[in-house]
């Protein structure tokens, strides 16, 4: 897949490398799901580094495609998120009703709209 060396083992134990791919076997059955409903197009720019861990699946055979690997990875990291997102949803969402509020407040009246309720 790359022509850049990915120095993945060095300073790492096998043991560790054989403990991630078990938690990625674990972990793959809960995500199947999120592969499978892959309707979306995103494209991402990364590193090196987070390259050769993608190459690494695909040559490892857990995954067929760099772009399988992505979207178990990001998948992973939002579940492994979760409490943060959720947070940010309810933010998100006074957000939205905010900037609604405002464009309604700005927006001009529509035809047959009161005048005097505008101000």
């Amino acid at each position: 897949m790359t022509d850049r060396p990915c120095d993945w083992t060095k300073g790492n134990r096998v043991d560790e490398l054989g403990d991630a791919l078990n938690r990625i076997r674990m972990n793959l059955g809960e995500s199947v799901k999120a592969l499978t409903a892959r309707d979306n197009v995103l494209m991402v720019r990364v590193d090196d580094p987070t390259l050769c861990r993608l190459d690494d699946l695909v040559e490892a055979g857990v995954f067929r495609s760099r772009s399988e690997s992505a979207a178990f990875l990001i998948a992973e990291g939002i579940r492994a998120q979760y409490p943060l997102f959720a947070k940010i949803s309810v933010y998100v969402k006074q957000i939205q009703a905010l900037r609604k509020e405002l464009q309604d407040m700005v927006a001009p009246p529509g035809p047959g709209a009161d005048p005097e309720r505008a101000t």
